[in-house]
């Protein structure tokens, strides 16, 4: 029986993912992914060590490919560049809804897209700046 060594979750809007580390008993390890679509539909791959380096420099280059052929128009994808640059924003106190109306995206990619980087979000506060009253004497 093989033994599970580690596992990682990925959460997605319609999708999980289960990416394993098992190791058999011969004491070889492999990648076991598995894709949970809902309730319903449940698929899974086994990928050895050896072929993860040629299958994740293939995955990035058709995803580079995608970023260059995709349209404009799609707010569900985010660009490298303004991935980056959307997180130093909100870091620097812009709140989410500006960050939309800056960059183009709908409010739930870029919330979906900070939590990925693990940062925190706190919304509802205002901040309101000291207002110093002068008075004459």
């Amino acid at each position: 029986m093989d033994e599970l060594v580690r596992s990682n979750k990925l959460q997605f809007e319609k999708s999980n993912y289960f990416i394993q580390i098992y190791k058999q008993e011969n004491g070889y390890e492999y990648i076991k992914i598995i894709q949970n679509i809902g309730n319903d539909i449940k698929s899974s791959i086994l990928i050895n060590p050896n072929n993860l380096d040629e299958i994740i420099n293939t995955l990035i280059r058709f995803r580079d490919e995608i970023a260059l052929n995709q349209k404009i128009d799609d707010k569900y994808f985010i660009k490298e560049e303004d991935k980056k640059a959307i997180i130093n924003t909100f870091l620097k106190g812009i709140t989410i809804k500006d960050l939309s109306l800056q960059f183009r995206y709908k409010e739930d990619v870029i919330r979906e897209l900070l939590v990925k980087n693990d940062i925190e979000i706190i919304e509802g506060i205002k901040i309101v700046p000291n207002k110093w009253k002068f008075r004459r004497k």
